[in-house]
C-alpha cells in the first residue's frame, strides 16, 4: 500500500500538535508528512527525536508533493495565500485541502482554493496526545478521511452553523479547564498541600471525571447535572461546595466566557 502524502502549510502550535499526535498513532505507518512554514522551528522541534516531518522550502513544491494538505494559516492571510499558489492552479483539481482557519466557511475557502475537495475542521491542542475533539464538515459528504483525522482525536461531524460554538467550547475550552485545574490546585495548596501534588491530583481527577461522564451518559437521556446529583449527598460537603459556586455565578461565568468568543451579530 502506497503511503498517503500529507502536507502541512503552517507548522505552528496547532499544526505541530496535529503532526505530533499523528506520529503517536498506529495510522502513522500509512503516512508520509511534509511541512512548509516561514519559521521552521516547529518542524525542528518535531524532528528532535527522529524525523517525522520533511521540511519543504517552497510552498508550491509542497502542493506538488502532497495528496492531502492541511491548511493552518491565519484567516486574514487567505487572499495572499491564494496568490502565492497561483503557479499550482492546475494541480489543485487533484488535491484535498483540510482547513482549520477559524471563522472561514467552506464556501469562502472554495472561492480562493479551487481544489478537488475541501474539508473544514476545528481541532484543539489535545491533538498532540491524540485526543483532540475535532469538528468536521465535508464539502462532498466524503468519509474517506475519517481514519486520517481520527489519528489525532475524536471527530464530530457537525453543520458549519455550529462551528463557532464548537470553536468556543472545544478550541478554547482546554484553557478554561487548565485554569480550573490550577484554581482547584491552589485551593488545595491553601489547605496545606504542595502545588505539584495538588496539580497532579486535580489533573488525574479531571481526566477520570471526563471518562466517567462519557461512560455514564452513553445511551441515556441523562446529562452531566445528573452526575452532580449522584456525587452530592443531602446535606453533605459537596452540596455546600456546589451552592457556594452557584452563589458566585459559576455557570453564568462559563456562559459569558463562551459568549464573548462568539462572533458578534449585527
Amino acid at each position: 500500500m502506497d503511503k498517503i502524502k500529507v502536507g502541512f502549510i503552517g507548522v505552528g502550535h496547532m499544526g505541530s500538535a496535529i503532526v505530533e499526535g499523528m506520529s503517536k498513532s498506529d495510522y502513522f505507518k500509512n503516512l508520509e508528512i511534509f511541512g512548509f512554514d516561514h519559521y521552521p522551528q516547529g518542524m525542528e522541534s518535531l524532528n528532535k527525536n527522529g524525523q517525522i516531518i520533511t521540511p519543504v522550502n517552497d510552498l508550491n513544491d509542497l502542493i506538488k508533493q502532497a495528496d492531502v494538505i492541511f491548511l493552518a494559516i491565519k484567516p486574514q492571510g487567505l487572499a495572499d495565500f491564494a496568490k502565492e499558489i497561483q503557479p499550482s492552479q492546475a494541480l489543485l483539481k487533484d488535491k484535498t485541502f483540510i482547513s482549520m482557519l477559524a471563522g472561514t466557511d467552506v464556501a469562502t475557502l472554495s472561492q480562493y482554493i479551487k481544489a478537488k475537495n475541501i474539508i473544514r475542521i476545528m481541532p484543539n491542542v489535545n491533538a498532540s496526545i491524540g485526543k483532540s475533539t475535532i469538528a468536521v464538515n465535508y464539502l462532498n459528504d466524503s468519509t474517506n478521511y475519517d481514519d486520517l483525522l481520527s489519528s489525532f482525536g475524536t471527530i464530530f461531524k457537525i453543520p458549519e452553523s455550529q462551528f463557532d460554538v464548537f470553536t468556543g467550547v472545544s478550541g478554547s475550552g482546554p484553557a478554561i479547564v487548565f485554569l480550573m485545574i490550577d484554581s482547584l490546585a491552589n485551593a488545595a495548596v491553601y489547605q496545606g498541600m504542595n502545588k505539584k501534588t495538588a496539580t497532579d491530583l486535580v489533573a488525574a481527577m479531571v481526566e477520570a471525571s471526563g471518562e466517567y461522564t462519557i461512560e455514564k451518559l452513553k445511551g441515556t437521556d441523562l446529562n452531566a447535572r445528573n452526575l452532580v446529583d449522584i456525587v452530592s449527598s443531602p446535606g453533605g460537603t459537596t452540596v455546600k461546595a456546589i451552592m457556594s459556586l452557584e452563589r458566585n455565578k459559576f455557570e453564568a461565568s462559563m456562559n459569558e466566557a463562551i459568549d464573548v468568543m462568539m462572533p458578534k451579530k449585527n
